[in-house]
Parts: C-alpha cells; structure tokens; sequence
C-alpha cells in the first residue's frame, strides 16, 4: 500500500524530506513488524532499527524463539525492500549471538549491555569482549 502522511507526522514528514535532501541518512525505530516496516520504508529513509525490546526480554526459550523469527523476518524484509538494518534493544553478551548471526543486520545496538558491564570491568573491556563476542559469530568461515 502506499504510505499516507498523517497529518500529525507532517513535522515528521518535513524532518525526513529535509534530511533526505541534505543527504543525511535517516532511521526509524520500528518493532519486527513487515507491516509497519514497508510502511516505514515509504517514508523514503535509509534503514530501519529494529526493535529487539521483546526478544531481549523473553522470559522463556518458547518466548525467545518466536520474538527471534519475528526479529528474522523482519531484518529478511527490509533487506529484500532495500532497508539497511540496525537491531537494537535488550541485548546483551547473553542474547547477542543469535541475532548476530543474522545476515541482514548491519549494526547492534548494545548500549546498556555495554554500560553494565563497563562497571565490573571498565568500558574498554567491556566493548573489547562484545566485539569480540560478535566477530565469533560474523566471521566464522570468512578465512
């Protein structure tokens, strides 16, 4: 369907043109939702973050499991549609493997999990061992 700006987001509407036309890349937050993702993507901006809010905080591996095909899905669509992809919200050294093993996802959002840590064992350890953390994953196989 085509993307209507709502009267109340014409502010919004105004900001995106003006960045766009500034070349100025722009991002909306949206939760792992193909409906409101190709909505957002009719707005003209450059990627999507994904909101991995539910995925982090599963209580249950039933709940982590479908809050993960939800967030797969959706990075899956906005590829296909041309959206770059960020993930972000919830995760942390215990739940960044799996999202990180997917291959649409450009950038993580793991502030949080980073500031936490940083207070047991300093922020360059604690961004050290989530790169790290995260490159296990990426670059298996790339040899």
């Amino acid at each position: 369907g085509v993307f209507e700006k709502p009267a109340g987001n014409a502010a919004l509407a105004e900001a995106i043109d003006a960045f766009r036309t500034a070349d100025i890349p722009v991002a909306l937050i949206v939760p792992p939702d193909v409906p409101t993702i190709l909505a957002a993507q009719e707005t003209g901006i450059g990627f999507v973050r994904i909101d991995t809010g539910r995925y982090g905080r599963a209580g249950t591996e039933d709940r982590e499991v479908m809050s993960y095909r939800e967030v797969s899905a959706g990075a899956r669509s906005a590829a296909e549609i041309g959206l770059r992809v960020e993930v972000g919200g919830g995760l942390g050294e215990r739940n960044v493997v799996r999202i990180a093993e997917l291959p649409e996802v450009e950038q993580i959002v793991v502030g949080r999990a980073l500031a936490a840590r940083s207070v047991f064992c300093g922020l360059q350890t604690a961004v050290r061992e989530m790169k790290e953390l995260i490159r296990s994953v990426r670059c298996e196989g790339e040899s």
